[in-house]
């Protein structure tokens, strides 16, 4: 399956503010598909690894947690050529949205001949002009856009962007570098959203709980 570019970039499929397209929820997880092994067991894999820690949990979901009807959608898209393919989403995978509980949701099928992404749950048709006009949803990325040509593209929210940059910046070297130019607790956590103020408080109060014991010790 293809990557899909947002809308914005270069190799993303040009498309005028009056054509017609097709949209469906963009998740915030990673992507999961679901293979065969030769002795007929299903296993789940992510794009870049066979036994990643989220291709692990989605391996136990599809044995564990889904019922027999949706673990055969799976087996019957592997008869016919296809790939299914899903997110996985959830407090124990999570990226920046906070979703309520881990799950994985279904993206579609992938006809293994052609790469071609089928099957999509989606809503439209609908000019881009009026998607775009639409406002943003609350704890949500974005959409997945489908072309009349079968083309795809991503189209993000500018309050995901937004906490996406806030969260990527939240590292230990950055937030250091925020309390030795005379940041505070109080002032970083202000400017997070009130979801991130746990993670990152932690994470001030460890970085300066090591620097006090480094300096006692040292002086």
């Amino acid at each position: 399956m293809p990557k899909f570019m947002n809308l914005n970039q270069e190799l993303a499929p040009e498309i005028e503010l009056d054509d017609p397209v097709w949209y469906s929820d963009k998740l915030d997880g990673s992507l999961i598909i679901f293979w065969q092994r030769p002795d007929g067991d299903i296993e789940a894999a992510t794009k870049g690894s066979f036994r990643s820690d989220q291709a692990i949990e989605a391996t136990r979901h599809f044995y564990e947690e889904w019922t027999l009807d949706a673990r055969d959608e799976v087996l019957a898209a592997l008869d016919y050529g296809m790939t299914w393919v899903g997110e996985l989403i959830g407090p124990s995978n999570r990226v920046v949205l906070d979703y309520a509980a881990d799950r994985i949701a279904p993206i579609g099928v992938v006809d293994n001949a052609t790469g071609r992404l089928e099957e999509v749950s989606e809503e439209g048709p609908v000019s881009l002009r009026d998607l775009l006009a639409m406002p943003d949803r609350e704890n949500a990325e974005g959409w997945v856009i489908r072309t009349q040509d079968g083309e795809f593209a991503k189209l993000k929210q500018a309050r995901y962007l937004e906490l996406h940059r806030m969260v990527s910046n939240m590292t230990p070297l950055n937030i250091w570098r925020l309390l030795s130019t005379g940041s505070t607790r109080e002032s970083i956590l202000g400017d997070l959203p009130d979801e991130f103020h746990a993670e990152a408080g932690n994470l001030i109060d460890d970085l300066l709980s090591d620097f006090a014991t480094f300096e006692h010790e040292f002086n």
